[in-house]
C-alpha cells in the first residue's frame, strides 16, 4: 500500500530503523544455530548500545541506580 506517492517504508520509521541497525549483523545472525533467538539477543545490544548513547546520566545522585529492563 502507498500514500500519495510515498514509498511504503517511509511509513513506518521505526522498522527502517530496525532494518538499518541490524544490517550490519545480517550474516551472523542467518548463520547462527537458531536464528530467532540470535535476533532477539543482538536486537537487546542494539537497544542497550542506543541508549547509552542517548541517556545523560548526570542526573544522577550519588545514591541513583538506573536499570534496563526487557523481555526475550
Amino acid at each position: 500500500m502507498t500514500c500519495a506517492g510515498f514509498h511504503q517504508g517511509y511509513l513506518d520509521l521505526q522498522m527502517d530503523t530496525i532494518k538499518f541497525l541490524l544490517k550490519p549483523h545480517h550474516k551472523y545472525i542467518a548463520k547462527s544455530k537458531n536464528e530467532n533467538a540470535c535476533l532477539a539477543y543482538k536486537m537487546k545490544d542494539l537497544i542497550q548500545e542506543m541508549l547509552l548513547n542517548i541517556i545523560d546520566l548526570k542526573w544522577q545522585g550519588p545514591n541513583s541506580k538506573l536499570a534496563f529492563i526487557g523481555g526475550i
